[in-house]
């Protein structure tokens, strides 16, 4: 690893983590980790569904040139998603 002392310096330990590929494993791995989360979170409804179509909206409506002007239903948003 090539990290400059001062970026060293902020860590009180350092440990390298190998990651060797194995198909196998990373499939079973990547299959309990979506089942968890699919377990885990309701499944959509027309609300989410709406957050969900409001929110792409507005990822949208950033991605054009201009300043961004948070407004009620942005900060509203932003809330909701915090909480799920």
């Amino acid at each position: 690893m090539d990290l400059t002392e001062p970026i060293l310096s902020r860590f009180d330990i350092l440990c390298v983590v190998r990651d060797t590929p194995d198909v196998e494993n990373d499939e079973r791995l990547a299959q309990f980790v979506v089942g968890s989360h699919i377990r885990h979170h309701p499944s959509k409804n027309e609300e989410s569904e709406e957050i969900e179509r409001q929110l792409n909206k507005h990822i949208a409506s950033k991605k054009k040139p201009g300043t961004p002007t948070p407004n009620e239903d942005v900060i509203t948003l932003t809330l909701i998603f915090c909480n799920i």
